[in-house]
């Protein structure tokens, strides 16, 4: 009986279990969650990304193995449970494609933050003071509103994960964000 290497360099590990010949019977399939952060991801960026996931399922899920699409957007939500059925999985990440991207929110939230610093500066080197106390406040905010974002996709992660844990076999999550 052919072992199962213990530790594989990413190359080699891809080489040797998608070649169909070199995979023993003993074997166990595998279980892919794919988790797309629709929070954070930017509406230009996804096509191309959701792209990049359809073509890594088509060179990488083999039969027999399942696959699962969550996305945060920004609480965990499961558009597919796990399946072994292509069509499935496609209608999945054809109905995110379909939803609105909540990405931009945080790249408007960024500019909104620097117009306001910038507004605040010239009236503080009006008043003769050019770099008041009162600076920081966009910038805190906005800082506060990332790491809120963030904490939330952690949130959902760690949820998404714990769940896993009753699963027996190989998992492997696919992280998806900007």
């Amino acid at each position: 009986e052919e072992a199962i290497p213990a530790v594989l360099e990413a190359e080699a590990f891809k080489k040797w279990y998608s070649d169909a010949s070199l995979v023993p019977d003993f074997m166990p399939h595998n279980e892919y969650v794919v988790f797309i952060d629709d929070f954070h991801i930017q509406p230009a960026h996804r096509a191309r990304v959701l792209e990049q996931v359809r073509r890594f399922l088509t060179q990488n899920v083999r039969p027999g193995d399942r696959v699962m699409v969550a996305t945060s957007d920004p609480s965990l939500h499961i558009r597919q449970s796990f399946t072994d059925q292509s069509p499935l999985l496609a209608a999945a990440l054809n109905q995110i494609e379909k939803l609105p991207a909540r990405g931009m929110e945080t790249h408007n939230s960024r500019k909104t933050a620097l117009r306001a610093l910038f507004a605040l500066q010239e009236e503080d080197v009006r008043e003769g003071e050019p770099c008041a106390p009162n600076i920081v406040t966009p910038v805190e905010s906005y800082a506060q509103d990332v790491r809120d974002g963030v904490r939330r996709a952690i949130a959902s992660l760690t949820l998404l994960v714990n769940s896993l844990a009753g699963i027996s076999g190989r998992k492997a999550l696919l992280h998806v964000s900007d």
